[in-house]
């Protein structure tokens, strides 16, 4: 084997290994990356889930305190209006949008 055969073989497998280490380093980066993305969507869709219960709560109180004035003597006597039908009908409108 003479000296221009050794080099090329050692200059191939210096590439080779170069080249395997470079790839691996950048599917470490993407991999890497795909998690975050991953882990930051689920981040976002529990602080959506939370966000989402505080205004039904919210909503579910503000029936509540309706509902405790309609029973007290002061308010009606649980006739439905057009107004409160047409509200109600907005907030349904508007919780099926978010979901």
């Amino acid at each position: 084997m003479d000296q221009n055969t050794v080099i090329a073989i050692v200059v191939g497998v210096i590439g080779f290994f170069s080249f395997t280490y470079v790839s691996m380093q950048e599917v470490f980066k993407y991999k890497l990356k795909k998690e975050q993305i991953r882990a930051d969507a689920m981040v976002k869709a529990e602080e959506i889930k939370a966000r989402n219960q505080l205004e039904l709560e919210a909503l579910f109180q503000k029936d509540g305190i309706r509902t405790e004035n309609i029973d007290s003597p002061m308010g009606h006597r649980g006739e439905s209006t057009a107004a409160d039908d047409r509200e109600t009908i907005s907030r349904k409108d508007k919780l099926d949008e978010r979901t």
